[in-house]
């Protein structure tokens, strides 16, 4: 597990849904802030749908992590490598989808 700040801690979960019968590959990443909570975000693949991307930048984010996930999110609209996008900005209470 990474112990200095700056690192991302990395956690996969694969997930069955039986009552539609979807399968969900679940990528959670928290970047390892030593001055706030860290961003999170999250990339989820299923059997029935592409991937699909989420940020979350936290409450009492600091601006080097609240920067962080406007960075990610951008990229994420430009490259369009993911169907769905959310960005939350718990901070500056700011809310915004990408493919709904």
């Amino acid at each position: 597990m990474p112990q200095d700040s700056g690192d991302w801690f990395v956690r996969h979960k694969n997930i069955y849904y039986d009552t539609d019968d979807i399968t969900e590959a679940q990528t959670e990443e928290l970047f390892l802030c030593g001055s706030c909570r860290g961003l999170l975000k999250v990339v989820s693949r299923t059997t029935k749908n592409p991937a699909c991307l989420g940020i979350e930048i936290p409450l009492h984010a600091c601006d080097a992590c609240r920067s962080l996930g406007y960075s990610i999110y951008e990229e994420a609209q430009v490259k369009e490598g993911y169907r769905f996008a959310q960005f939350i900005n718990r901070r500056d209470k700011e809310y915004s989808r990408h493919g709904f």
